[in-house]
């Protein structure tokens, strides 16, 4: 308490009732990260519906090109053993 006219000051009043908060280290940011005390962004470019649909669409159209070329290398293999056992 304070030495001052017997009078606890109004911030002593709040510290009593004080309830532990969560340390800052102890705080989930998500994306966030601290630094030598900044808040460094670690989240990943915003990304509009549209522009992820089409992104999609055209990972789909490789894999499909990507699988076609795998069947392909493997028929002509089977091709191959094919011939060289006759």
């Amino acid at each position: 308490m304070c030495a001052c006219d017997g009078v606890e000051p109004k911030y002593y009043i709040y510290l009593k009732n004080f309830v532990s908060l969560p340390k800052i280290y102890d705080m989930d940011f998500g994306d966030y990260t601290i630094k030598n005390g900044r808040l460094i962004n670690n989240a990943p470019d915003l990304e509009s519906g549209i522009s992820k649909a089409a992104r999609l669409r055209q990972e789909v159209k490789r894999g499909k090109k990507v699988r076609m070329m795998a069947e392909a290398n493997e028929l002509a293999n089977a091709n191959i053993n094919l011939f060289k056992k006759l």
